[in-house]
Formats: structure tokens, C-alpha cells, sequence
């Protein structure tokens, strides 16, 4: 999920679509985490990773944050990998890992979140790529792994032109409901 903030406090993501469609194996979804603010998410697998797309439009500069797969905090310090542009953390039999892969680069950490947060674990540990944003359009995109093993090298992300190829011949509209925003 990603999610932004102006003043680093209040943190808004994705609680309701404007429209949703799917084309085979892409999701595709226009949200607002403001009124004033449009976001287009494209989501879709390649192999073992889940890849993310998203195109932004921010009437203000901000600060965007994206995490992968929460995955159990244990007692002792788990195993993390730290890069300019990935995060990785293996608990366990289970590796959590996010790559940065879209054109504006953005810092890997990895987040303690609030106990009983994650729905799975009691305490958890979620890889993020946290990075600033112009006013104006943006685009992102990141590669999400959770599995056993070490992933495969992180795919690369496609033209978004194909991507909205791919909407307009074989888009399938799913039915979406509408919340109003506060």
C-alpha cells in the first residue's frame, strides 16, 4: 500500500476507488487520498513478484510512503538487507522484500509498526521506500516479494503506454463503491 503526507502526521491511503477495471492479470484503480488529489494505481504479478504502479497528480509537494509484506518481528535483530533503493528483511523461513523500480528514486528502510498492527503478527516488520514528491505529475512504481526463499531479480517495469493499451482493449469495469471524503 502506499500512502502520503504533507506534514509527516497525518499519513492518507487508498479507502475507496473511483473506478476500478481489470485486464487479465492488471488491476487498475483511480483513487483520491484527497479531493484535490488524483492517484492510478496499476497492480499486477510477474512471477513471484507483485508489482505496483502509480501515477500521481499532487496539488502540493509531499512525501510518499510504500510498503511490501509485513512479516514477524522476532526477539532478537532480523536479518535485514538495506540499499538505496530496496528493503529486505528475513524472519524466520519468511523473506519481505520491496524495490524501488520507477523513475524517481526513493529510500529503502525497514518500519516497526505499532504492535497488534498486522493482522498476522502480533509484532511486525514492514520493508517501505519512503521519498519526496513535486507538486505536479509523478510517477512511481515498486516490486513486492514475500515468500521463502531469496526472490529472483526484480522485474522491470513496463512502458505505461502499454499499460493503458492493455486497459483500453481488454479492460472488464468491476463495480466499485464510492465513500465520500472527509
Amino acid at each position: 500500500m502506499i500512502g502520503f503526507t504533507v506534514d509527516g502526521r497525518d499519513l492518507r491511503v487508498r479507502t475507496a476507488c473511483e473506478t476500478a477495471s481489470v485486464a487479465g492479470n492488471l488491476l487498475h484503480a483511480r483513487w483520491r487520498p484527497w479531493t484535490n488529489m488524483l492517484v492510478e494505481t496499476w497492480l499486477w504479478w510477474a512471477g513471484d513478484w507483485h508489482v505496483r504502479l502509480h501515477r500521481i497528480e499532487a496539488p502540493v509537494a509531499m512525501t510518499a510512503i510504500e510498503g511490501g509484506f509485513a512479516i514477524a518481528r522476532p526477539d532478537d535483530d532480523a536479518p535485514t538487507i538495506l540499499a538505496a533503493r530496496r528493503a529486505q528483511i528475513r524472519s524466520g523461513d519468511d523473506v519481505s522484500t520491496i524495490v524501488d523500480i520507477g523513475p524517481v528514486a526513493r529510500q529503502a528502510r525497514i518500519q516497526r509498526v505499532a504492535p497488534n498492527s498486522s493482522l498476522i503478527h502480533p509484532r511486525a516488520l514492514v520493508p517501505q521506500l519512503v521519498g519526496a514528491i513535486p507538486a505536479g505529475e509523478t510517477w512511481l512504481g515498486a516490486a513486492i516479494y514475500a515468500g521463502l526463499d531469496d526472490p529472483s531479480p526484480a522485474p522491470i517495469l513496463p512502458i505505461s503506454s502499454d499499460l493503458k493499451e492493455i486497459l483500453r482493449t481488454k479492460r472488464v469495469a468491476v463495480p466499485v463503491h464510492v465513500l465520500p471524503l472527509s
